[in-house]
């Protein structure tokens, strides 16, 4: 467990780790600094979970014309190619993927966990991962 993914990866190519938990599109990142073979993203078998992040328009009588127009500008092929190449993130839209994109396994098979499960458990997993942490 780390600050975040570029401390993560650190660590791990260092090998304080086995294994490291990321995006699939993180292929990209080793295939732009030359380590293709060394490093590689995995989906199980069992497959995988979807992370998605979303922008949206809060339900409110009176939306500014700035919000709308953010939305829109998001929704651009500019800002998808920017969230292509620096994000490693897929489009939204209909847009051709860079060549790199080859190197990103994917998977038809989603793992999905209830809402209601997740809820009831999640203070529980907390206090684990806390016991684990101090190990």
């Amino acid at each position: 467990v780390s600050s975040g993914w570029s401390d993560s990866f650190a660590k791990f190519s260092v090998g304080e780790g086995a294994i490291m938990s990321g995006y699939a599109s993180s292929s990209i990142y080793f295939y732009q600094d030359g380590n293709e073979n060394k490093y590689k993203s995995y989906i199980p078998e069992e497959g995988g979970y979807i992370y998605l992040e979303g922008a949206a328009l809060v339900n409110k009588k009176n939306i500014k014309k700035s919000a709308e127009e953010f939305l829109n500008f998001v929704l651009e092929p500019e800002f998808q190619k920017l969230a292509l190449e620096k994000n490693y993130m897929f489009p939204v839209i209909n847009y051709t993927l860079p060549e790199d994109y080859k190197y990103v396994p994917t998977t038809n098979k989603i793992v999905k966990l209830d809402a209601e499960y997740v809820n009831k458990n999640m203070e529980n997993w907390k206090k684990q991962l806390i016991e684990v942490l101090k190990k």
